[in-house]
């Protein structure tokens, strides 16, 4: 059995060198020249060590044995993951969904043979802070949801709610929720959302019950 709990976050008031083989053209892109810098500005920040990802994507060991599920992700616009579609709604700011150049690209790559190239092509390593992802860094304010749950060890989970108080009396701005898990192993994803309490219910650990007490 795992257990996790959730932090609710309020901010804001890919193997040595290869060389190309037989079939394989001389003009394919490289992890190193053309597929690091799209992975660095779109990817890391959920794809590195110690993150909900289920891999990293610093380097090219880490990216070369995922290459053909990249493509295809990529290529089927589930990765990253980015539910507006933008050709029919406005641009936002931070949208993480790729230009079709970028993923022609990772799909040259893979098709030429996923090569790595030379490691003086390789773009400086991001600087990724340690725990928030937001780029602004600590937030304002963090908020501990004061709910353990136990996962079973198989089989899945339905998405499951849970509620709490929010701690302040007055209105405020949020310009960025982040979500922590404790354990990322057992999140695939999560999100964070206010709503009026019908008349008659309370929240009890969590749970949203009636004045007679049934969840």
């Amino acid at each position: 059995m795992r257990k996790f709990s959730l932090v609710f976050v309020v901010f804001g008031l890919v193997v040595s060198g290869a060389a190309a083989g037989a079939g394989q053209g001389k003009g394919a892109p490289t992890f190193t020249k053309d597929v690091a810098p799209i992975f660095y500005e779109n990817c890391v920040t959920c794809h590195r060590p110690n993150n909900i990802a289920p891999m990293a994507l610093l380097e090219y060991a880490d990216a070369r044995p995922w290459a053909r599920s990249i493509k295809d992700l990529v290529v089927a616009r589930v990765m990253p993951p980015w539910p507006a579609d933008p050709d029919k709604s406005l641009a936002f700011r931070n949208e993480r969904y790729l230009d079709q150049d970028d993923i022609d690209t990772i799909a040259a790559w893979v098709d030429g043979g996923a090569l790595k190239g030379i490691d003086a092509d390789m773009p400086p390593a991001p600087d990724l802070p340690e725990g928030w992802t937001y780029e602004k860094g600590e937030p304002d304010y963090v908020f501990d949801l004061p709910i353990e749950y136990t996962i079973a060890a198989e089989g899945e989970e339905d998405y499951i709610d849970f509620y709490s108080d929010i701690p302040w009396d007055e209105d405020r701005f949020a310009e960025v929720l982040e979500l922590r898990p404790s354990d990322y192993r057992v999140v695939h994803h999560s999100g964070a959302y206010t709503v009026d309490l019908p008349w008659g219910t309370q929240v009890i650990d969590g749970v949203l019950h009636d004045l007679e007490g049934n969840s």
